[in-house]
């Protein structure tokens, strides 16, 4: 068993149309534990500012995570997150609160499979709930990793609202295409420090029938046991 104290800080900006660019930093600093019999917890304090439009939030993040048996893990989360997908919900500084679990069953090195729900609270009186269904093959193996990811989610809200993207009763299923070349000096094995980078493809098709087709480019280095860069670069492209 031990414990761990950790902390992070990301800078990113984002763009709505017809307004200018959202500059944010984010920092975390938390704690983890971890004991026998694949018993771990951890717990974050996430800070975010958002520049120029003097908001600042407090949000956080936990977790409890257990191997109940080979091959199955059982995790339980409690979250709390800004809304930032449109103007009107990050003028109106709407936020959610989340409490879900998540069943993952690893039943042999080519195929992992998943389960979750969750149930959110969002500050506007609102409430949503969720329910996810996923299955991860692993078609080619490091150092050129090639995975297949296909996931359906279920959700819906209590109540429609014109602010933010919020159905009764809605479904999509994506599938996500991941290639990722491991370039270790000293060789791929737990605890090694990795260097890679990858590509991504994203397709998605809703109850509706909107089609969603996207990537992203990756790269990933550690310097060391405590340092770390990460650059990725996302498109989307739908015809909605």
């Amino acid at each position: 068993e031990y414990f761990d104290i950790f902390g992070s800080y990301a800078f990113d900006l984002f763009h709505f149309r017809d307004f200018s660019a959202v500059k944010r930093n984010r920092g975390r600093i938390g704690v983890a534990a971890y004991w026998p019999l694949n018993l771990a917890f951890n717990a974050s304090y996430i800070p975010v500012e958002y520049q120029g439009s003097g908001r600042f939030s407090h949000n956080f993040d936990t977790g409890l995570s257990a191997r109940l048996f080979d091959p199955l893990v059982a995790n339980v989360f409690f979250r709390r997150e800004d809304l930032t997908s449109n103007h009107t919900v990050f003028e109106k500084r709407l936020r959610t609160t989340d409490f879900g679990g998540r069943i993952q069953a690893d039943f042999n090195r080519r195929w992992s499979a998943f389960a979750d729900g969750s149930y959110s609270w969002l500050n506007d009186g609102n409430r949503r709930y969720g329910a996810g269904f996923e299955n991860l093959f692993f078609i080619n193996y490091e150092p050129k990793r090639l995975s297949l990811d296909v996931r359906m989610d279920l959700y819906g809200y209590d109540k429609t609202t014109a602010d933010y993207w919020s159905p009764n009763n809605f479904w999509n299923v994506s599938a996500v295409l991941h290639w990722r070349h491991y370039l270790n000096k000293h060789g791929l094995y737990y605890g090694a420090l990795d260097t890679y980078y990858g590509l991504k493809y994203r397709f998605n098709v809703d109850k509706e029938g909107n089609v969603f087709n996207g990537g992203a480019a990756e790269f990933y280095h550690e310097f060391n046991r405590k340092n770390a860069i990460n650059f990725e670069i996302t498109g989307i492209y739908s015809g909605v």
